[in-house]
């Protein structure tokens, strides 16, 4: 959900595109495993913790995802009708 929220706000929003894909860029130039492991030892042991950590390395493919989707449907046909409308 987040991931997808992120991705789509980008993508609508000019101003915030940059902003969001280079902080998107650099969650994965990190290894996830690093990430995740780094996350961990910061939140403290627990089950909770790990879901927590696993679910932010995730993250950022979901906001690609998004993005990109959202830039394709934003530039069909029927989008610019319903603009023109």
């Amino acid at each position: 959900v987040v991931g997808v929220f992120f991705g789509t706000i980008g993508a609508y929003y000019d101003r915030l595109d940059a902003p969001i894909m280079r902080l998107n860029e650099v969650l994965l130039a990190f290894p996830g495993i690093v990430v995740a492991l780094t996350i961990v030892s910061i939140l403290g042991r627990g089950l909770e913790n790990v879901i927590v950590a696993i679910a932010i390395v995730q993250v950022p493919q979901y906001v690609r995802l998004a993005h990109g989707l959202t830039l394709s449907v934003k530039e069909r046909v029927f989008v610019e009708a319903a603009v023109a409308l």
